[in-house]
């Protein structure tokens, strides 16, 4: 869970890091069948908003590469599907875990933690590992996380989001988002 007291902010951030559409643009429903929902990054700030505000910059100024990693990772594991969409969480995870590994993302998932960490000035209280908790794949993409001194940092890393609707039997569906979204927030 959020933190309870939150200002949001939203922007949409590229793979190379920089923000591309203003904070205020935000995009709804459908632009096309083979095109996914595109909605706006949103970064929840703890009332001690600096560490979240340290780790995005420290991110978005020295992992750029990671970031164009993660993404060109979705794109291959998209590359084989024959629609826009799955429905198949596991094989998705799955996918991603594999492309991950293969390119070696994966193991320099812990250097972007401990490095949005010391841009914090907190310190991590063991060396993270490319495994949980620090390091886990989700169905969105890979999310890390951290405990610090004012709460558990989450850095996300969307690379796909996730498609619900009110019919009880239908499973959600898993789409291809345009680039990677970045999401940090800090659990208290």
């Amino acid at each position: 869970m959020w933190c309870s007291r939150t200002s949001i902010r939203s922007e949409s951030v590229s793979s190379n890091g920089e923000a591309t559409e203003p904070a205020h643009r935000l995009f709804a429903g459908r632009r096309s069948n083979r095109e996914s929902l595109v909605h706006p990054f949103t970064t929840r700030y703890h009332t001690v908003s600096y560490p979240v505000r340290a780790a995005r910059r420290r991110i978005r100024a020295d992992h750029t590469e990671t970031i164009t990693a993660i993404d060109d990772c979705a794109a291959r594991v998209t590359r084989d599907w024959d629609t826009a969409r799955t429905t198949n969480p596991e094989t998705l995870v799955d996918s991603l875990q594999t492309e991950l590994e293969s390119t070696g993302v994966l193991e320099t998932l812990p250097m972007v933690l401990s490095s949005a960490v010391d841009a914090t000035g907190y310190g991590l209280q063991a060396q993270p590992v490319a495994s949980p908790p620090y390091v886990v794949i989700t169905s969105r993409g890979p999310v890390l996380r951290a405990t610090i001194d004012p709460g558990r940092l989450v850095i996300r890393f969307d690379v796909f989001e996730v498609v619900r609707t009110d019919e009880p039997e239908q499973r959600a569906e898993y789409h291809r988002l345009d680039g990677v979204r970045l999401e940090i927030g800090l659990e208290t």
